[in-house]
């Protein structure tokens, strides 16, 4: 099919001479097996449907073109009938009547697309027909002397006109849509329909008229109306009436033309517009002629109008609000970074003490989190530790974390104990906390050199401690009251000894709470049984193994909460102190 449509396209001289002959071929064949067909009800006047192929052929390819298949298809024609060369002026006719739409081809149309070049087309086929039925008439007659000047024009030229421009007024536009060069447009297909009306009534007319006529006559004369009575009546209905109709035709057309133009002229300006408007260019210049119209056009016209002001406004308020987001999510990384930035983010965080192994991470479900933890020295032999989970999310609950972990660090470095920390960051934080936040916070203090952890819990989810024989076991800790919303709160404080390689594993309840696409939480048991997986690797390897299994739980579902997890693996002293 893709060789068939590049070959009709004629983009090769070979292909283009190639559609030559060939078509020079069919008309020929078409000059000799049509020549006794007639119009309906008037045998004398005889239809040619086969002008339209040099017609089309100029229109589509050149007047050179055009001329070969007029010119040689006529003496193919010629010679299949046994005329020899005899009518070669009816051959340079036909030869013209291919080449002058050519004119069309030279202009640099090659596809009709508009109701003005389809205008275009319909008078070079009258102009055409005029002068190639014209020269062979007047050679016919003032050179070879084969009739008189009259007889040429009234007998020949007139109803040959009228048929010859009839028929390829229907016939030209259906051969070009099959060579491509027709493209239906609105405006083509009500001009094609118009078009195929005119012809049809014009044709249907005259074949009724000259029928009505030689009925009449015989009729009324009876045996007298011989066929030269009827032939001579149906020449003089044609001289004239063939003429009137040429005129009403070429009238009809032009008015068909501007009338199509008129209307479908509007609808090609809106769709451009639309095009033009669809590439983001909200110009209305084009659409301000037919919004003047009073009809239901110029309505369209003016509600694209209103739609594109309309768009302007969104757009500006859209550029507004864009230009607004990304400066807010540049903040939130400022923000984000800042954040991360107060975290212990470096492993081994005290590449000089033996005594443990220590690793943490923080995932925030948003830019920023309301997730917290820390590990300080505030002793020696003593480290903090600290892990806390701020109600809400986003940057409320971010702010609320940094106050919270900048407390808890003063009142650990300044010697309390785990629940006096916790009472502390509480009575600070109350009185101006007019929102209620509050933040659930597990507090702990390992004494390195004996393995002692005493702890405390504000709300917070219970951590897990175990070792590479037993396996890990959630610690029985008081679940305590969150800090923050209510003043004057007390905190019980507890210990556990820690032998060498026990590890106490923290985390928030973004890590038990995590939900799977069917709306599944990843729980306490699966943490549980994933640890006691992990018992015998290093701390890092064991938080990275659980969040990877975290991932695999949930997969494609949304993060919903802030996923924070600190592992620290007791290692002992030696006898002489630090390992």
């Amino acid at each position: 099919m893709a060789m068939i449509a590049n070959f009709l396209e004629g983009k090769t001289i070979s292909s283009r001479l190639l559609m030559a002959l060939g078509a020079a071929i069919l008309f020929g064949l078409l000059n000799w097996s049509c020549s006794s067909l007639h119009l309906p009800g008037a045998p004398l006047v005889s239809l040619r449907p086969q002008v339209a192929i040099p017609i089309t052929m100029g229109l589509a390819f050149g007047p050179v073109i055009g001329f070969i298949v007029g010119f040689a298809g006529n003496v193919f024609g010629d010679l299949l009938a046994g005329f020899g060369l005899q009518y070669w002026d009816w051959s340079i006719g036909n030869g013209l009547i291919g080449a002058i739409p050519g004119i069309l081809y030279l202009m640099g149309i090659r596809v009709i697309k508009t109701v003005g070049q389809f205008g275009a087309v319909l008078l070079l086929i009258l102009i055409a027909n005029l002068v190639g039925l014209s020269t062979g008439t007047f050679i016919s007659s003032l050179v070879l002397h084969r009739m008189t000047f009259s007889e040429g024009i009234l007998g020949w030229l007139l109803p040959s006109l009228l048929t010859n421009v009839l028929l390829a007024f229907v016939i030209v536009p259906l051969l070009l849509l099959a060579v491509r060069r027709l493209k239906l447009t609105l405006e083509t297909r009500v001009i094609l329909i118009v078009t195929f009306l005119l012809a049809a009534c014009i044709l249907g007319t005259t074949a009724i008229l000259v029928s009505t006529m030689s009925n009449t006559l015989v009729a009324n004369l009876g045996g007298r109306a011989t066929d030269q009575v009827v032939y001579e009546a149906t020449l003089e209905l044609l001289r004239w009436a063939g003429l009137a109709a040429v005129i009403v035709l070429l009238a009809g057309s032009i008015i068909s033309v501007l009338a199509v133009r008129r209307l479908t002229s509007p609808i090609s300006q809106l769709c451009n517009a639309a095009k033009t408007i669809g590439s983001g260019d909200f110009q209305t210049q084009e659409i301000q002629p037919v919004a003047i119209r009073n009809d239901e056009l110029g309505e369209l016209a003016r509600t694209l109008q209103h739609m594109v002001e309309s768009l302007k406004e969104y757009v500006q308020e859209l550029q507004t609000a864009t230009a607004a987001r990304e400066r807010i999510e540049s903040e939130l990384r400022v923000a984000t970074e800042i954040q991360m930035s107060m975290l212990p983010r470096v492993f081994p965080p005290f590449p000089d003490r033996k005594e443990f192994d220590i690793y943490a991470t923080m995932k925030p479900a948003r830019e920023v989190g309301g997730d917290l933890y820390d590990f300080f020295f505030v002793h020696p032999d003593k480290l903090c530790l600290v892990i806390g989970d701020v109600c809400g999310k986003g940057i409320p609950a971010a702010l609320f974390m940094a106050i919270t972990k900048a407390l808890l660090k003063t009142a650990g470095m300044a010697g309390l104990p785990p629940d006096e920390m916790l009472r502390q960051t509480n009575d600070i934080l109350n009185p101006e906390n007019d929102s209620s936040m509050f933040v659930t916070v597990f507090c702990a203090i390992l004494d390195t050199g004996t393995g002692e952890l005493t702890f405390s819990n504000g709300g917070h989810p219970p951590p897990l401690c175990g070792n590479t024989i037993s396996g890990f076991e959630y610690i029985k800790v008081e679940k305590g009251f969150v800090v923050g919303p209510l003043p004057d709160m007390a905190f019980t404080c507890q210990s556990i000894i820690l032998q060498p390689g026990d590890a106490i594993f923290l985390y928030s309840d973004g890590v038990i709470e995590a939900t799977s696409k069917n709306e599944l939480l990843y729980s306490a048991d699966r943490l549980h049984d994933e640890l006691n997986k992990l018992k015998d690797v290093d701390v890092e390897r064991m938080v990275r193994g659980i969040n990877r299994d975290i991932d695999a739980f949930v997969r494609e579902a949304p993060q919903a909460d802030d996923i924070t997890m600190l592992a620290l693996r007791f290692m002992g002293t030696t006898e002489g102190g630090r390992t």
